[in-house]
């Protein structure tokens, strides 16, 4: 993808899949403008679930737009769109690519990864629309990189499985 580096060439990632019983221009029309705390309420073990989004403007589906992921204990992190296909409110029914990093940890976070990048990939299939979603982090050090490393396997990953199987349901009502 253009502009944006694999997540699992980064270092520790994870990722996870699904179908969504939908078109794809649905399902893209109902991911932009998709709600964090709808597909994160819960916690995963140490990861909080996210309560609050805070500073974005405009769509969410513009490379170069910024937004702060507020967390259940209070710490945030800075999103940042790196990639975005279609763009400015056309849904496509052929291909949708969306990528974006995550930098600015607060809290113990912040001693463990440096940055941390997200691709969505969708396309039309004849069961509906195929979602992946892979996840890539950049740890601030190589000590760290095995504590993270586990993180993404174990909570990480059932983190994403669970916000991906929240979207799922929530592009299927629409």
């Amino acid at each position: 993808m253009t502009g944006a580096p694999d997540p699992a060439q980064l270092g520790p990632s994870a990722r996870v899949a699904c179908v969504i019983d939908s078109a794809l221009p649905k399902v893209w029309d109902v991911f932009i403008p998709v709600s964090l705390p709808d597909l994160f309420p819960k916690a995963k073990g140490p990861i909080p679930p996210v309560v609050d989004v805070r500073d974005q403007t405009g769509r969410w589906d513009e490379v170069g737009r910024t937004r702060t992921v507020v967390l259940g204990d209070g710490n945030t992190a800075r999103e940042k769109i790196t990639y975005s296909d279609p763009s400015g409110g056309q849904a496509a029914s052929d291909r949708a690519k969306f990528a974006y990093a995550v930098s600015g940890f607060t809290g113990p976070f912040a001693y463990l990864v440096r940055e941390a990048h997200g691709h969505w990939v969708f396309t039309p299939g004849a069961d509906g629309t195929h979602v992946g979603w892979t996840y890539g982090f950049r740890t601030a050090s190589l000590v760290a990189r095995p504590l993270v490393g586990l993180m993404a396997w174990s909570f990480w990953k059932a983190y994403m499985r669970d916000g991906l199987m929240h979207f799922k349901a929530l592009a299927e009502r629409h």
